[in-house]
């Protein structure tokens, strides 16, 4: 079996599926700038290659991209474009999340159950790592230490559980009762699952980022011995392979991942209030619908903050 090209990363590499899929929150995009030049050009450099550089790696269309999630910006559309018409945007951060999708002939643009399922996974993922690394449960540690070995089993398979039917079945249950309080049933309960589900990427992006704070302000002094004896072979480059591991600001740490997490609420409040419009066309179905996200959403900001902090 020959894999060309960026398959491998485009498909199975769970690490390429997870970056993909928070890229629509960056601030910067690749796209063409005149998709009328584009239509004119034969061949599509871009996509087949020419004498300049490779046909785009990730087996995308650079000129109708309308999405980052598949895209790699290795820029070698940039190479094989002889019009010039590749440009790196720049784009208020989450923008991407209120990209329409324009169809199939557009590649990758249509919002797929792999992309709702990596956000619940990251999500379930936080959680999991949250209980083991930093809770409080002695119980969950063990069994990640395969303390008994069948605690090892049941640890996965609570893993996958919470990852693959908890949290996707609570956001499916909420997007039945979303669509229920619109009353119109010619809008599908899997396109309203599927358009909420980026909610997943701002509340997994400022859930980790509250999850790291737990990390780096007990541990990071740690940093200045690695900077200075970085392969533990008794160097100190920068004298400071000596200094004490002593955590700081985590009196603050609370406050700092309540602050997170109350911001990604906002996040999520601003984007949801704009894709509920675009979901549902009448103002007074949209605003309906969206009573049963809000209460999700402070919901699901709630039971973070209180894993978080207690």
């Amino acid at each position: 079996m020959v894999y060309e090209k960026r398959t491998f990363c485009l498909y199975f590499c769970p690490v390429s599926g997870f970056q993909g899929l928070y890229s629509n929150f960056a601030a910067t995009e690749i796209r063409a700038k005149d998709p009328e030049v584009c239509k004119k050009h034969i061949p599509k450099t871009c996509y087949v290659g020419n004498e300049n550089g490779y046909g785009c790696p990730w087996n995308v269309q650079p000129y109708n991209l309308c999405q980052n999630t598949n895209c790699g910006m290795c820029l070698e559309c940039f190479g094989t474009c002889p019009h010039d018409n590749m440009a790196m945007n720049l784009r208020p951060p989450g923008s991407g999340f209120l990209e329409e999708p324009k169809g199939k002939e557009h590649a990758f643009a249509e919002y797929s159950w792999s992309e709702a399922f990596k956000g619940f996974t990251m999500m379930g993922i936080m959680i999991v790592f949250f209980l083991i690394m930093q809770g409080p449960y002695g119980l969950f540690k063990d069994a990640v230490r395969a303390v008994p070995i069948g605690g090892y089993f049941i640890f996965v398979f609570a893993h996958i559980l919470v990852s693959f039917v908890l949290v996707p079945g609570i956001f499916v249950l909420f997007s039945f009762f979303t669509r229920m309080a619109a009353n119109n049933k010619e809008i599908s309960l899997k396109r309203v699952v599927l358009e909420f589900a980026v909610f997943f990427i701002p509340i997994g992006l400022i859930a980790w980022a509250a999850f790291s704070v737990g990390i780096i302000l007990p541990n990071g002094s740690y940093l200045f011995h690695v900077f200075s004896d970085p392969f533990a072979l008794g160097w100190d480059l920068f004298g400071t392979a000596h200094v004490p591991w002593t955590p700081f600001l985590t009196g603050y740490m609370p406050h700092i991942q309540v602050f997170l997490l109350i911001a990604g609420l906002v996040l999520c409040l601003d984007y949801g209030a704009k894709i509920v419009r675009r979901i549902f066309p009448s103002m007074k179905e949209a605003k309906k619908a969206w009573v049963p996200m809000v209460f999700f959403l402070m919901t699901i900001h709630g039971a973070l903050i209180w894993l978080f902090v207690g």
